[in-house]
């Protein structure tokens, strides 16, 4: 009996160091989520993550980590040359006239390429509107609403396209990634063209 009573006192003790250790981490967790929003809500980001959370599966932090790590996409001149720097682009192996494409490169941003391929999964369903998104939309401009809404609807129908001719569920959702990058680089270069307007 007296055993029992020390195993009981020992789990306790270890249940309540662990549980110490949670909320230590989500106290942590709850002031890096602040300061992120802090940072969103600053000058420098404002507008430009005001407009990317108008897409499904992309709010404050995924939208955050998209500006501070790829920093200025008006240095890309093209989407594909966004793609190419994600490496979300085919790699190719060819010969004379014998060409092959295999996976993708890779090449690139690691951190960014994963959270787009986490954000690209959520275009496996129809488009729709929920109270979140239409929350984040909330006071945001019309035209990047629009341009939300085209490439929700653009996305799922590629999506469909390429389940339906056999493709695995993975490899569909890398290629709504590489389209979602697009659509990604024209959102902000219309938000540069707009304040370069205002300016002006």
């Amino acid at each position: 009996m007296k055993r029992s009573i020390t195993y009981v006192a020992k789990l306790r003790t270890v249940f309540e160091e662990y549980y110490s250790q949670m909320q230590h981490c989500l106290q942590r967790l709850a002031t890096l989520d602040k300061q992120v929003e802090s940072l969103a809500q600053s000058e420098s980001y404002r507008a430009a993550v005001g407009v990317l959370r108008c897409f499904r599966g992309i709010d404050t932090l995924t939208a955050i980590t998209l500006l501070t790590e790829i920093f200025e996409f008006g240095r890309f001149d093209s989407p594909r040359a966004l793609m190419a720097y994600l490496g979300v682009t085919p790699s190719e192996d060819s010969s004379g006239e014998c060409r092959r494409t295999g996976g993708i490169t890779k090449t690139g941003n690691r951190r960014v390429r994963r959270i787009l391929t986490e954000t690209g999964w959520h275009y496996r369903h129809p488009h729709r509107v929920g109270k979140a998104l239409k929350a984040r939309r909330q006071d945001q401009p019309a035209w990047a609403v629009d341009l939300a809404d085209r490439a929700a609807v653009r996305l799922y129908r590629r999506y469909r396209h390429l389940i339906e001719r056999g493709k695995a569920a993975h490899t569909a959702v890398m290629a709504v990634v590489r389209e979602l990058a697009g659509f990604l680089w024209a959102m902000l270069r219309q938000l540069q063209r707009q304040t370069q307007a205002q300016q002006t």
